[in-house]
């Protein structure tokens, strides 16, 4: 019976052995400013930044992967992990990876997260499921998940994101943002010279300060502020809503939902806002100088310049409201076919 058990005990320590995970760490030369492939299916990857000209690796690699592949070529490095085909379970890798700062990475993962910190070259980053982060003020960022989320602090020259399902998170100080989803929301926040953003049905919520502006939804909402020169929204079923300085050129249009605009306009600026079935609500400020082209099919117009709405007809339904205000240099065209107009200033 004791020879018994003894064996069993040391089978059931050779099984452990055989189901461990394995650590795996490897070092290679690298020049400061090369270029970091990394390939993963499942797990994790977190690449870190270091002065040294050499690329690490440490890896945790389950019991199903065959092997962690790195070749490095003086400016070029190659990290791949090979797993086996079929549906056997526990094949994830985690890496983390340290590469000499001025790097720029290209990343594959399926199903596992990236994350980034602190590198400066140029980021190409795409998962299929997996979450991607970014904190690292790099040259560029071009960043693609199906349905993982995307997280972006940065203070970069451009970023371009691309989500189906998942949300888009992106902050900091970029001249030139392009971000699109499906399902998932947008949210943009910090100092941008020209934003373009598209989601299907989700939400989009632009802030901090903007040059100009490109936003386009099916049903999701959208809300903007503060635009310094120009704006072009539009949506078939949600609200739209904008906060702008003095503006040059400006294009509000929805379907059914609500429009609302608080902002100024520049000298020779032009203000064009029009919905089917929304109410349209806009603040200047006294001292602005437009010419006012105010209708509306069956809602009615509220004005704070003191000029009064007539009737397009004394036989049927609608208003019109025409006037001049300061220099009348700008054009203001308000449009509304079923809802409410109300200007008033600020």
């Amino acid at each position: 019976m004791k020879k018994l058990r003894i064996a069993m005990t040391m089978l059931a320590a050779g099984a452990c052995a055989a189901w461990a995970d394995t650590e795996v760490e490897r070092t290679c030369e690298m020049a400061l400013t090369g270029r970091v492939r990394i390939e993963n299916t499942a797990g994790s990857v977190d690449v870190q930044s270091w002065t040294e000209p050499k690329v690490q690796v440490k890896a945790r690699l389950e019991e199903n992967v065959k092997r962690m592949d790195v070749s490095c070529s003086g400016s070029r490095t190659t990290i791949k992990v090979v797993v086996p085909s079929g549906k056997r379970r526990r094949k994830a890798a985690y890496l983390t990876v340290y590469v000499p700062e001025q790097s720029s990475l290209d990343i594959e993962a399926v199903s596992a997260s990236i994350t980034v910190q602190e590198v400066l070259g140029k980021l190409e980053l795409e998962s299929v499921s997996g979450g991607i982060d970014v904190a690292a003020n790099a040259a560029s960022i071009n960043a693609r998940s199906i349905s993982g989320r995307l997280r972006i602090a940065s203070d970069t020259q451009s970023v371009e994101a691309e989500s189906t399902s998942g949300t888009i998170d992106i902050s900091g100080r970029i001249p030139r943002v392009r971000a699109e989803t499906v399902s998932g929301k947008l949210k943009l926040q910090g100092d941008f010279n020209r934003v373009e953003v598209d989601s299907v049905s989700g939400a989009i919520s632009v802030t901090g300060t903007i040059g100009t502006l490109e936003s386009d939804t099916v049903s999701g909402s959208q809300q903007a502020g503060t635009v310094l020169d120009g704006a072009k929204m539009s949506a078939s079923s949600g609200r739209l809503s904008l906060d702008g300085g003095r503006m040059t050129k400006v294009e509000m249009d929805t379907v059914s939902g609500g429009i609302e605009f608080r902002g100024d306009l520049a000298d020779e600026g032009s203000l064009d806002i029009d919905t089917i079935s929304g109410r349209i609500t806009v603040e200047m400020p006294p001292s602005i100088g437009a010419r006012f082209e105010v209708s509306t099919l069956s809602g009615s117009i509220g004005n704070d310049f003191g000029v009064a709405p007539q009737r397009v007809s004394a036989y049927g339904p609608g208003l019109e409201l025409r006037f001049e205000q300061g220099n009348g240099s700008g054009d203001v065209t308000i449009e509304s076919k079923s809802g409410g107009i109300d200007i008033k200033t600020r």
